[in-house]
């Protein structure tokens, strides 16, 4: 969570932001730094106040049935340069990421990975990216390597 962020949930409606997570990984000074950033960017868009550009985003939404997602074309990627090894990607958060043996670089099973990209989105290096997958697979194939996976999971 950055300011930017902020800014982006309110042009989509919210009248609130939360900062619980936040405030873990980036610490206590997130609220200062975003309530300035609002501030910043609100000088800069001349905007004199919320209301002014609160919930503009929302003419570009569209429904998501209607999106494509590139589920089954599409895989997680790693930067092995960027990546630190911090695992936010991959503990309790998604079946697909796991960390090498050794616990420095993430990487991403091209089989389970279902193009959630949560994984992007809370990578705070950027080394992760969604790119064309080398095999497409279908949702049923993801959905069956999870279960499969979830299964074996829980043998263990």
């Amino acid at each position: 969570m950055e300011g930017k962020h902020v800014v982006e949930s309110m042009m989509l409606g919210a009248k609130i932001c939360e900062f619980s997570s936040g405030t873990l990984w980036r610490g206590w000074s997130l609220l200062r730094r975003s309530a300035a950033f609002l501030v910043e960017y609100m000088k800069e868009q001349e905007y004199a106040s919320l209301d002014d550009f609160r919930g503009l985003g929302v003419q570009y939404m569209m429904p998501a049935d209607l999106i494509d997602w590139g589920v089954g074309r599409v895989a997680a990627a790693v930067d092995a340069g960027k990546c630190t090894g911090c695992g936010i990607c991959c503990h309790n958060l998604c079946w697909a990421m796991s960390l090498d043996g050794d616990g420095d670089i993430a990487s991403c099973s091209e089989e389970l990975c279902g193009a959630c990209g949560l994984c992007v989105a809370v990578c705070p290096e950027n080394a992760v990216t969604l790119e064309a997958a080398a095999h497409t697979r279908t949702e049923q194939q993801i959905y069956a390597a999870l279960a499969d996976a979830e299964e074996r999971a829980l043998q263990a």
